[in-house]
């Protein structure tokens, strides 16, 4: 069953932003984007390495971070206003919090889906 939805939030959302992949193996899957994705190396910081595709305009892409398993981290979504990013930080049950550590992307709102994936929400 479709449930409503509010016409002015469909527009709240512009584009699915960078994404975060786990890796135990950071330099090998470094250079499987970069040799044969054809992704290059933007940007380095301790346990994670930023990679960008040919005609993206945000300044990185994928966010390799080192952990002990593979998995996906935060999927990053660039909200169409700052304004809404506050309706979205307004909406009731779902929570979330502000972070700024993600290279190049500022203050950040981060919140989870019903499975438990984590967001983030950008302007």
């Amino acid at each position: 069953m479709s449930r409503p939805h509010d016409p002015d939030r469909r527009r709240d959302i512009a584009h699915v932003g960078p994404i975060e992949l786990f890796t135990p193996v950071l330099e090998q899957s470094r250079d499987f984007f970069v040799r044969c994705m054809g992704l290059r190396e933007v940007h380095r910081e301790a346990g994670s390495i930023y990679l960008h595709t040919w005609d993206d305009y945000q300044s990185w892409t994928v966010r390799l971070i080192e952990r002990d398993r593979a998995g996906i981290g935060r999927t990053y979504l660039r909200a169409a206003s700052p304004q809404a990013i506050e309706r979205f930080a307004a909406t009731e049950g779902l929570g979330g919090r502000v972070v700024a550590d993600a290279w190049h992307l500022g203050d950040v709102f981060l919140f989870t889906d019903p499975d438990g994936h984590e967001l983030g929400l950008y302007w």
